[in-house]
């Protein structure tokens, strides 16, 4: 009866304790969210190779759409198209590595009732190396657009989706950190 009466004590401390566990559900909710906003977007506007593609998490997930692999698959045999492409799959795959680590601060926040100290320590080392992994993104969109000689029929827009990004996990991580902090100072631990 009574370890029931411990899990029940914890889920509601983790996640209702005070004003830090509450600003964690809205921070990694926004860092979630942030994923669905487009980090950039590619645009053709030749005929034979009309094609867009977002990169956020819908966009990520309609790659697997079999009508656009051969169209990317053709696009990055092209010799217009080959730059653009790799520019694109580079981008694609930071922002595919940010979603998984995105994925372990959710996994911590959810199960953190566990162990709110531990949790929230981890929480806070990924979603700092996510903030880091989010501004790389943005600064490689930034030298692409500007160093890449993209055609001229070849549209490259940098989305808001990075800068959402490194917010969001910036603000997770120092709320993680804090939470950590308190549950340090109630355990009787002092940071020297």
């Amino acid at each position: 009866m009574s370890n029931k009466t411990g899990i029940k004590q914890n889920l509601k401390e983790s996640f209702i304790g005070g004003i830090r566990y509450v600003l964690r559900i809205f921070t990694t909710a926004a860092a979630v969210l942030s994923l669905f906003i487009p980090f950039s977007v590619f645009k053709t506007d030749v005929p034979a190779f009309n094609f867009e593609f977002k990169i956020s998490l819908p966009g990520v997930f309609s790659l697997a759409d079999n009508e656009n692999m051969p169209v990317i698959k053709n696009l990055a045999k092209s010799v217009l198209f080959a730059d653009t492409v790799e520019t694109a799959s580079y981008i694609t795959a930071m922002f595919i590595l940010l979603s998984l680590v995105t994925l372990v601060i959710v996994f911590f926040f959810l199960f953190s009732f566990a162990d709110i100290y531990s949790s929230s320590k981890i929480a806070a080392v990924f979603s700092f190396g996510g903030a880091a992994l989010s501004l790389f993104i943005f600064v490689f969109e930034l030298m692409a657009n500007g160093i890449s000689s993209f055609p001229y029929f070849v549209i490259f827009k940098i989305g808001f989706g990075a800068p959402a990004a490194f917010a969001a996990l910036t603000a997770n991580g120092f709320v993680n950190f804090a939470i950590r902090k308190k549950k340090r100072k109630e355990e009787g631990f002092t940071d020297e």
